[in-house]
């Protein structure tokens, strides 16, 4: 009897085993999607551009390349939108000044310097903090990949007298040869992370396949450039020095014309187990910065205990989006009326 039912409760095991696995294949099929990432197209003269994307969950992309005129409109502009509205017909317009940074024309004030997360990629004009902070008489200076030792170099193009707050993402240190070679994959994880391309190989006939070897270099990619954030600011990195050393002359010049300075550590929108894993980084980033006397406003904790996916441009664009740009607007006023009261302005 016990021998006559074993194969019995093997065909059972075996059901149980093949429906949920069906069942996720299906599901996976029905809800996996190429998306190959946003992409900056810009003008000949970097004065305008588009930053795509395959879709529009907020109603915030505005230009829509599929409409016939408004393509037209812009190919006259901008070469390479063919390719934009076959995979990412949902478009942001942006604008940069005379300066190559993004909004109006400098003027004297509050100078707030940095790179695409001082810029606002992937989000209106109007929506980044910098642009909120516009009443208090804040001007952005950020451009996407603007990191040290470009960064000091951007400064030198002010003059007269302005208070700066410097806008420091962790990934700005200037770097050695051997880091800026792994630094593409690093940038993946920031900029195109869960990019979606066409399977290949098994992947193209089991989905379940597809998304658990995706799945798993996600997380090695994580751990990766969490390590590499890690090595950027440590003795590893001869650029490290170099970019603290920097950032102690822009603090200099900026007070020998009068005007005041400060750093403001923006955080990266990731969780390891529920927790900013790069906390501790910031921590000791600051507390190298006060000891230079450099006034610092820590963000680590900004969005502690928040899905970061809540938080993100896009699923394959973890930059901030509008809403996390209003909550770094806001966790930064006092600290812009500080640097304009330091420089005497009303």
């Amino acid at each position: 009897m016990g021998s006559a039912t074993r194969p019995v409760r093997v065909a059972v095991i075996a059901l149980g085993l093949l429906v949920p696995l069906a069942v996720a294949e299906i599901v996976l099929r029905l809800t996996f999607r190429i998306d190959p990432g946003p992409k900056l197209y810009e003008s000949a003269d970097k004065r305008v551009g588009l930053e795509c994307y395959p879709d529009d969950p907020r109603g915030d992309r505005q230009v829509r390349l599929a409409d016939t005129d408004t393509f037209t409109r812009w190919s006259d502009r901008i070469a390479g939108l063919d390719e934009a509205r076959a995979l990412r017909p949902r478009c942001l317009e942006l604008r940069w000044n005379s300066r190559g940074w993004r909004g109006d024309e400098p003027h004297p004030g509050v100078i707030v310097l940095g790179d695409s997360f001082t810029e606002g990629q992937g989000v209106r004009e109007e929506d980044t903090f910098v642009a909120r902070l516009g009443r208090l008489g804040v001007v952005g200076a950020g451009r996407r990949g603007l990191d040290f030792p470009r960064l000091e170099h951007e400064l030198g193009k002010l003059t007269g007298t302005h208070a700066v707050l410097y806008a420091l993402v962790p990934n700005d240190a200037e770097r050695s040869p051997e880091l800026d070679r792994r630094f593409p994959a690093a940038n993946d994880f920031i900029v195109h992370r869960g990019a979606r391309a066409a399977p290949e190989g098994l992947g193209r006939y089991i989905r379940l396949y597809e998304w658990i070897r995706r799945l798993l270099a996600a997380r090695r990619l994580a751990t990766e450039t969490l390590a590499w954030y890690g090595a950027l600011w440590s003795p590893e990195n001869p650029g490290a020095e170099r970019t603290f050393a920097a950032i102690g002359r822009m603090a200099a010049a900026t007070r020998a014309h009068g005007g005041a300075f400060a750093v403001a550590l923006l955080p990266l929108l990731a969780r390891e187990d529920g927790r900013y894993p790069l906390a501790a980084l910031h921590a000791q980033i600051a507390a190298r910065l006060v000891a230079m006397h450099i006034v610092v406003v820590d963000l680590a904790l900004l969005f502690d205990g928040e899905d970061p996916a809540t938080l993100w441009v896009a699923p394959t664009d973890m930059h901030p989006n509008a809403s996390a740009h209003a909550r770094i607007a806001e966790a930064l006023a006092g600290t812009i009326r500080d640097l304009r009261a330091a420089t005497g302005a009303k």
